[in-house]
């Protein structure tokens, strides 16, 4: 019954009871929630607090260092942090599986994104934040469904990152599976 909204400033995240109205809890951003990378489960909200690609030009320029970003996991009732890492953190995207409680980080590289989308995706043990894989290859947006993420024009399995396959029906050959939009 909670409703957890991005501001358009993007500098504060709050959460709220969908049926009342009532806040439960707010948080501010060091530098900023991008909207793609903010999701919730597992009875945690999950977002990247960095800066875009227009915001790194203009610290580069006024010769700013740039805020290391990261990625923070809290309470969803309470608002508390249950965990963060500013390990490497670069995505602009962020999944979650509720069958495997696993997050995914990746970037939405796509015609119609920002110029600073990047490549790579990682999985993370949302309950601890524990990475379980990286692929720095891999093209986001990271779609899941069940135990596949659909990724670039490919999938890979969830838990392990390994590309998912399929037998060509002319050669019998193992392939990489493939999906267009």
């Amino acid at each position: 019954h909670l409703l957890a909204e991005v501001e358009q400033t993007c500098s504060h995240l709050v959460v709220m009871d969908r049926h009342t109205g009532q806040v439960l809890w707010t948080t501010s951003a060091k530098t900023s929630f991008r909207h793609n990378a903010t999701c919730v489960g597992g009875d945690r909200l999950y977002t990247i607090d960095r800066l875009s690609g227009e915001q790194l030009a203009r610290n580069k320029q006024d010769e700013l260092d740039a805020p290391e970003p990261g990625l923070i996991a809290f309470d969803l009732k309470t608002g508390k942090e249950v965990w963060s890492t500013n390990a490497e953190v670069f995505g602009t995207w962020l999944s979650y599986s509720e069958k495997h409680d696993v997050l995914v980080e990746a970037g939405r590289v796509a015609r119609d994104s920002l110029f600073d989308e990047p490549k790579g995706m990682r999985a993370y043990g949302a309950k601890d934040g524990k990475p379980i894989w990286f692929d720095k290859t891999y093209a986001g947006p990271a779609m899941i469904h069940g135990d596949t993420i659909l990724q670039g024009q490919g999938g890979c399995d969830l838990r392990t990152g390994a590309q998912k396959m399929r037998q060509d029906p002319i050669t019998g050959k193992l392939v990489p599976w493939r999906w267009a939009r």
